[in-house]
């Protein structure tokens, strides 16, 4: 059932995809200690390499990527509650937006991603919580 829901999913933020400008694609405002480009990508860790274009990494002007990013470190940080991390992801992804050519529409693709972590995001939540506490993203 779930496999089906992120069929759904993916299906929908493709049709969003296609909107994101070039010049998303060549900021980065990650630490350098990130040198991969699919560590720094929003969407989950399971979709593999260049698959993983298919989330939307922005909207029109706006990046998420930082937001998706500092949601990760957040799901690594040992006893974050899942819920804050979520709610600090969709709040960075709105004040993302201002910078949007269309900022209504960049709520919604924001909306919609904050809807797919909370469905699908607990199984991330619970691998990220094992790595910090493993030691890392202390």
């Amino acid at each position: 059932m779930q496999t089906r829901r992120f069929v759904i999913c993916v299906t929908s933020l493709l049709l969003f995809q296609a909107t994101t400008t070039t010049a998303q694609a060549q900021f980065s405002p990650y630490p350098p200690n990130r040198p991969d480009l699919f560590a720094r990508t929003c969407g989950p860790d399971w979709i593999p390499g260049p698959l993983r274009a298919v989330v939307p990494q922005g909207f029109m002007g706006a990046d998420f990527r930082s937001a998706c990013y500092r949601h990760d470190v957040c799901y690594q940080t040992s006893g974050m509650p899942r819920a804050y991390c979520d709610r600090r992801l969709y709040n960075e992804m709105s004040a993302a937006c201002s910078r949007s050519a269309w900022p209504q529409g960049c709520r919604f693709v924001g909306g919609f991603m904050y809807g797919a972590t909370r469905v699908f995001g607990s199984s991330g939540y619970l691998s990220g919580q094992r790595l910090g506490r493993g030691g890392l993203f202390r």
